[in-house]
């Protein structure tokens, strides 16, 4: 088996920003640990071998998880390296790729984060895992609070910009 996180909250909550977050710590804190990034588009995979992390976007250039891992090789991901796997589940049109995850588990050490919106299918089989992911969802934020939160950042924003700002994510 792999570690793995469930990420799920509704949509517009941060779920897609937190793995962008982690990206950058992981990048920060942890040198020598390679990024896959799988997403809608297709697949970024940041090499980390300790000096400065070289990036390739994949971007639909690879269709099947035997091309992504022979890739990775090409790029110097060695056998048992550690491989962090952020998949990003947007809808049916990306589900949780477990062939990809099975295949780079039989050569590399890898964690994976899944995120998905508790309102998608497709994520369900990656609950199933063994051993069970850690689940955590991102709760809902009050009005109140994403004003408070946006008033830390920006002092000067303005209620109504507040306002609109929360509308376009639906009011979550």
């Amino acid at each position: 088996g792999f570690n793995g996180l469930l990420l799920t909250g509704h949509p517009g909550i941060g779920k897609t920003l937190f793995l962008d977050l982690l990206v950058l710590w992981i990048l920060h804190d942890f040198p020598k640990v390679h990024i896959l990034v799988v997403y809608e588009g297709g697949f970024i995979l940041i090499v980390c071998n300790g000096g400065t992390p070289i990036r390739y976007n994949c971007r639909n250039k690879f269709t099947t998880p035997a091309e992504i891992e022979d890739e990775m090789l090409k790029l110097s991901v060695k056998e048992g390296d550690q491989v962090v796997v952020l998949h990003d589940v947007k809808d049916q049109a990306l589900p949780y790729n477990d062939g990809l995850v099975a295949l780079l588990e039989m050569k590399f050490r890898i964690t994976v984060v899944l995120s998905s919106s508790p309102f998608e299918s497709n994520y369900k089989n990656f609950g199933k895992q063994d051993p069970m992911p850690d689940n955590f969802f991102m709760p809902v934020l009050t009005p109140k609070e994403v004003t408070v939160f946006l008033k830390h950042l920006d002092p000067v924003i303005t209620d109504a910009e507040i306002e609109r700002r929360h509308s376009l994510v639906g009011g979550v």
